[in-house]
């Protein structure tokens, strides 16, 4: 797992779920030169314990989710290879 060195969070409204904007923490990764490598399995900048693992399953690109089971946080990877984020679900929690 790579190391939160560099990580931010702030917050800001996003429409994430088709139901309007609401308020969302996004965590600012460190950059990396292949923006995949910034955003999926890195430590979870959430709980800082899980690992942020890839769970597209072909439906919902750049969705991530946290492996500790204490944690489960869901993430939408945006941004770009400088400004990689994983912007939080606010209500969705749970491993799969």
């Amino acid at each position: 797992m790579k190391n939160l060195k560099g990580t931010s969070m702030r917050t800001e409204m996003h429409n994430l779920d088709g139901q309007g904007e609401q308020e969302v923490t996004v965590y600012d990764m460190p950059a990396n030169s292949d923006y995949w490598l910034a955003v999926t399995d890195v430590v979870c900048p959430k709980c800082k314990k899980g690992k942020v693992l890839w769970a597209e399953a072909g439906h919902v690109p750049g969705y991530r989710i946290c492996n500790n089971n204490q944690c489960g946080q869901h993430f939408l990877a945006k941004g770009s290879t400088q400004h990689p984020t994983l912007v939080e679900f606010p209500d969705r929690v749970g491993f799969w």
